[in-house]
């Protein structure tokens, strides 16, 4: 199978106060699919903030507590400012109802996720972000999310 034209990058801002939830994030997203992702961890509100003012993002994964500011408030601030930006939060299952703001979807369960929840999210958020419509043909394919295929 021969490598079609080079697919983009998918460049996500974790927002996670804990290094290693953040290493393993990133060992889920090469799983799903490698080398197409490129994570970048912001350990607090501030650095999230910050992060997002100097270079747009195509997806937030934000957690439910990020220092000492929550992530829900985080999640409200990044929604408002930059709104075409989509936001996934990542809550233990007793915060789940609490911090699901929009979609269901949008909401993950930290201590339960894993590669395929990780991607049915992603791809979910980012087709209703451009409103099932004007997404790079490659995203709207499961092959694209899925290791070792290629999008014809």
């Amino acid at each position: 199978m021969t490598p079609t034209t080079a697919q983009p990058r998918l460049r996500i801002l974790l927002a996670d106060a804990d290094p290693d939830f953040f290493a393993e994030v990133t060992l889920l997203l090469d799983e799903i699919a490698p080398r197409r992702f490129v994570p970048v961890w912001a350990q607090t509100y501030a650095f999230a903030v910050t992060a997002m003012r100097r270079q747009p993002y195509d997806l937030c994964l934000v957690s439910s507590h990020i220092g000492h500011r929550s992530g829900s408030e985080l999640a409200r601030h990044l929604r408002a400012n930059y709104f075409k930006t989509p936001v996934i939060m990542l809550a233990c299952s007793e915060e789940m109802s609490e911090v699901a703001e929009g979609h269901p979807s949008d909401c993950l369960d930290r201590h339960r996720l894993n590669a395929a929840m990780l991607r049915q999210a992603i791809r979910d958020v980012l087709f209703r972000s451009m409103g099932g419509a004007g997404l790079h043909a490659d995203w709207s394919n499961q092959a694209v999310l899925e290791p070792g295929r290629v999008a014809a």
